[in-house]
């Protein structure tokens, strides 16, 4: 195991861990390997992210967007 982590860590991980029918050792194994091996890995910039999205910037946002009021809103009586 990991020297030196704190006793709550310990005692989430023995949690963790039983609720994924592993050790402790096998839980941070994964834990570890899931944290370096995931889409959400640091080296990703966010301009990455951003060149994956599909193109909007022929989308005519005043066809989609609903039209705005013009009168004030009316308040309603509950009583």
């Amino acid at each position: 195991m990991i020297r030196g982590l704190d006793s709550e860590v310990k005692r989430r991980l023995r949690v963790r861990a039983a609720s994924h029918d592993r050790s402790m050792t096998a839980e941070a194994r994964a834990i570890i390997t899931d944290a370096v091996t995931s889409a959400g890995n640091p080296t990703d910039s966010l301009a990455d992210a951003f060149r994956g999205l599909p193109d909007v910037s022929d989308i005519d946002l005043d066809e989609l967007l609903p039209v705005r009021r013009t009168e004030p809103v009316r308040e309603l009586d509950f009583e």
